[in-house]
């Protein structure tokens, strides 16, 4: 959908929210349809996938700032795939979040199975799109990411903002 002209800043921030929820919904949805056929859920893609991709393993508070996620989504879902013999975790502690996290033989397996997944949605949800507009896009999705990590540290005054733009 084209940017209408004279679209003002409540119209872009409709669209804006719109997209990016819309976009969420579906990728929730298709990894959760996806994640159930290992008795996973959506949320476990991130995990599998970072652990596939660092054999060596990786530390819970790794796995955290590589998926973005807070450090009790992390421990959940490891304890969740340690249960289920995917992930296995290497420490003299077996509680709390020291040691290395690796996939066990099985956990290989899935993880090989959810990477071919992954390679077909990501090739589907470029169809149509040139490499320059995916890579504008890219640069685009980090400006946004950026500024609005800037609203998140500094709050948003609006007097404040106000004043900045006199």
């Amino acid at each position: 959908m084209k940017q209408k002209e004279g679209e003002n800043m409540l119209d872009r921030f409709e669209r804006f929210s719109s997209r990016i929820f819309k976009l969420s919904k579906i990728w929730h949805q298709i990894a959760g349809e996806e994640m159930a056929h290992f008795g996973l859920n959506a949320s476990h893609v991130s995990y599998i996938v970072a652990l596939y991709k660092y054999p060596e393993g990786l530390t819970s508070a790794m796995l955290s700032k590589i998926s973005d996620k807070d450090k009790s989504d992390v421990s959940r879902s490891l304890n969740a795939m340690m249960k289920s013999n995917l992930v296995e975790k290497h420490s003299v502690h077996q509680k709390g979040y020291a040691g290395i996290f690796l996939l066990t033989d099985e956990g290989k397996k899935v993880a090989y199975e959810i990477i071919k997944k992954v390679n077909f949605a990501v090739k589907m949800a470029n169809e149509n799109l040139s490499e320059e507009k995916r890579v504008v896009f890219y640069e685009v999705l980090e400006i946004f990411i950026d500024n609005m990590t800037k609203i998140v540290e500094r709050g948003l005054s609006i007097e404040e903002k106000e004043r900045e733009g006199k």
